[in-house]
């Protein structure tokens, strides 16, 4: 990173990186966060670890994902 990336992912917290992801892959990425934070929410009154839905969350879209080398 350079000063300006730095100085911008210190104040925004994150970069942004034309051409990273593709199209899809970007779009697979944002459903498995909508699904995740579901979870998270559905599950938020639970003590963990309880088992049954809340026991635990799968991030098998997520690392499953083939990643393109551009």
């Amino acid at each position: 990173m350079d000063d300006r990336e730095r100085y911008l992912f210190d104040l925004s917290g994150f970069l942004h990186i034309p051409g990273l992801l593709s199209t899809n892959e970007a779009q697979r990425l944002y459903e498995a966060a909508v699904e995740l934070e579901e979870h998270a929410l559905a599950c938020r009154h639970e003590s963990p670890p309880n088992g049954g839905r809340c026991g635990g969350m799968s991030i098998g879209k997520i690392s499953n994902m083939p990643i393109s080398r551009r």
